[in-house]
């Protein structure tokens, strides 16, 4: 039983109720989270049978005056309460105690609990934690179709924005997969990313800023692989107005679908480019009545939806692109204003480790101005500016709002989606240092628990698949951790012992080799003396460029462990009707075949009535002295059978037939 429950059962507040524990006998604790449901009973009972302990506590804690007092004021505890949902993410739990995400985690900390500002807590430890600073807890009530609420800290701290000035529109690209995303953009920025990204498919998000009619526009590009839904989910979170392409000839598809429904929950404006109008036989029709049929009336069917054909390939349409792009932001100008005179604030897109440069951040400033040589906090780790370079990896001095922009300077990488802040509060920073430490020291901890849980498992066996995953940002990480989480659980397992960010190196070879693990590397690299330390210590280290390609792979040594799938077909049944002879492993019997066709090298299973007792494999078939590879129905023979338990007179044999096929994890 909770602590929380056990409270509302004895009708007190879990202060009280942690101070009267002991005072009946039972010494739990006073950080005590939980309480066996025996030991809770007793407690109830000891408490009712004794009140008058219920009093000295509140007097101890000053939430009563005592006969000896009643002159002077009444000390009161805190009334003001608060209302947690059954989970509840450790960040949204700041912003309703309106502390640091760096207090509250630390606070979870002293209880035993240690949890990043993404993870989620149940009510009964938020309870606690809010009454730990001065809370009182009240579970809130579900209400039908509602949905838990994203973080709102970076809306609240721009209501705090004294003055509203227009920035660039960051607008995000969202759509299926190879639909043409990447493409676009280049067309549009007039430069080659799209030869970079391996198999012309978005591994991570990237931001960058063009100029149109004298007016800056900052692109967010998300991938459109099924594995980047979070990484689409920030993207509109972060952006003003977005493009949906969509390619005229495949229409809606999944993803598409996924970003739609982005789209809605989040209440971005919008505008749809119908891409690969290149090819033979466009039309934009087929995806005119697509959208129709999900309330998105084209304007050239009389609705409101802006749609623009465009062809990346030959630049048709682009200019069109980006003039209804500005026309739609403007419409929303109201909204997509700043305060350029705050410190800065804005949300990570993207984190990595540059071998050169150490952690780098990837921002979309929202409010304020970044400077060099600021103080920043992003999560829970924290750091100064040391440079900041845009998206053309030019250094620059300042980043004004809606500007993409890289950071050096945390000391640790930040988790892609944290809110980064300038702070002038150097006591505040420390004590996010601090707790950084904590949570580094933790982390490292909980990890060698893993390794050495795998190494005591012992080398790679037909059950687990050991692996440890390199990879060259925080968005691939999360994007692939992400996706074999959402693997089927099957008797095969799949064992992440480790994952990081950066080049393979010597060290993650040993670890492999104690464990028996493969390293995944996925666009990162591999130094030759990390390539010849895993040849010696043969350890297979394979290395992607491609998300599903990395997946599928898994998958592939997922289902070579798995037990094959054996199909039995009965092909004859015969009758026993002699028995001839039997040496060793081998018997000869005769019988008649009742149905079917028996052939030699068939597998047979001896039946007695009704019971199975073993089975056997078919050397030879004879009728009379010959012998012959098959026996049709109603025919005599003689059967030698290798490798099955002692026949009698009147017993059944089955011969059958098996077909084996490989499970498939994904049918």
């Amino acid at each position: 039983m909770n602590v929380t429950e056990l409270a509302r059962q004895l009708n007190l507040s879990v202060e009280i109720t942690r101070h009267l524990i002991p005072r009946v006998g039972f010494d739990i604790g006073l950080k005590a989270i939980k309480v066996e449901d025996r030991i809770a009973y007793q407690i109830i009972e000891r408490v009712k049978k004794s009140p008058h302990l219920i009093t000295e506590v509140e007097i101890e804690l000053g939430l009563k005056q005592s006969d000896a007092k009643e002159d002077k004021d009444e000390k009161t505890p805190l009334t003001q309460t608060l209302q947690i949902p059954d989970q509840i993410a450790v960040r949204e739990l700041a912003t309703l105690l309106h502390k640091p995400v760096t207090e509250v985690v630390a606070e979870l900390m002293k209880n035993g609990i240690f949890a990043n500002l993404n993870e989620e807590i149940d009510f009964e430890t938020a309870a606690i934690i809010a009454e730990d600073m001065g809370f009182q807890a009240i579970r809130m009530e579900k209400r039908s179709g509602e949905e838990a609420t994203s973080d709102q800290r970076i809306e609240d701290i721009m209501k705090t924005d004294k003055t509203k000035e227009p920035h660039p529109p960051v607008v995000v690209i969202m759509g299926h997969v190879d639909h043409g995303k990447t493409k676009l953009l280049d067309a549009i920025r007039k430069s080659h990313i799209v030869e970079g990204e391996a198999g012309g498919i978005t591994q991570h998000i990237g931001a960058y800023q063009i100029e149109k009619n004298g007016r800056k526009i900052t692109f967010i590009d998300t991938p459109g692989h099924e594995a980047f839904t979070a990484m689409r989910s920030r993207g509109a979170n972060v952006a003003d107005v977005a493009i949906l392409v969509i390619a005229w000839d495949e229409g809606i598809k999944p993803q598409t679908t996924e970003a739609i429904n982005i789209i809605k929950k989040t209440e971005l404006p919008f505008i749809v480019a119908l891409t690969k109008m290149d090819k033979d036989g466009s039309s934009p029709e087929k995806v005119f009545q697509q959208l129709a049929e999900i309330s998105y009336l084209p304007e050239k069917w009389g609705g409101e939806t802006i749609v623009a054909p465009v062809s990346a390939i030959t630049g048709e349409g682009l200019d069109d692109l980006l003039n209804m792009l500005l026309l739609r932001a403007d419409l929303e100008q109201n909204k997509i204003t700043a305060d350029p005179n705050r410190p800065g604030v804005g949300t990570v897109i993207e984190s990595h480790v540059d071998k050169g440069e150490g952690p780098v951040a990837s921002v979309i400033v929202q409010t304020g101005t970044l400077h060099r040589g600021d103080l920043i906090t992003a999560g829970e780790v924290a750091g100064k500016v040391k440079l900041l370079k845009n998206d053309l990896g030019i250094e620059i001095d300042k980043a004004l709002p809606g500007t993409p922009v890289r950071i050096l300077g945390l000391k640790e990488l930040p988790d892609v989606g944290d809110i980064l802040q300038v702070t002038g509060d150097k006591k505040a920073l420390k004590k996010v240092l601090k707790v950084q430490k904590i949570r580094t020291q933790a982390l490292q901890e909980r990890q060698t628990k893993i390794i050495q849980q795998a190494g005591e498992e012992g080398k790679q066996n037909d059950h687990t698949y050991t692996i440890i995953l390199k990879t060259d940002n925080a968005g691939s990480q999360e994007a692939i951790t992400e996706s074999l989480e959402k693997l089927p659980r099957t008797r095969v397992k799949i064992q992440v012992a480790r994952t990081g960010i950066g080049i393979v190196n010597e060290s993650d070879v040993a670890e492999a080799s104690s464990i028996g693990a493969v390293i995944y590397a996925f666009h990162t690299k591999i130094p030759t003396a990390t390539k010849e330390a895993a040849e010696t210590e043969g350890v297979t280290v394979r290395e992607f460029d491609i998300i599903y390609k990395l997946i599928e792979d898994i998958i592939s040594e997922l289902e070579s462990r798995m037990p094959p799938e054996v199909t039995r077909n009965i092909e004859a049944v015969i009758t026993v009707s002699g028995l001839f002879r039997s040496k060793g492993k081998t018997q000869i019997v005769g019988g008649v075949v009742q149905e079917g066709k028996a052939t030699s090298s068939l597998h047979v299973k001896i039946k007695r009535g009704n019971i199975s007792i073993g089975e056997g494999h078919i050397m030879e078939l004879r009728m009379g002295p010959r012998v012959v590879d098959s026996v049709t129905s109603g025919s005599e023979c003689g059967v030698k059978i290798e490798r099955a338990p002692e026949i009698r007179i009147g017993d059944t044999l089955e011969l059958f037939s098996e077909q084996v096929r490989t499970r498939k994890l994904i049918e």
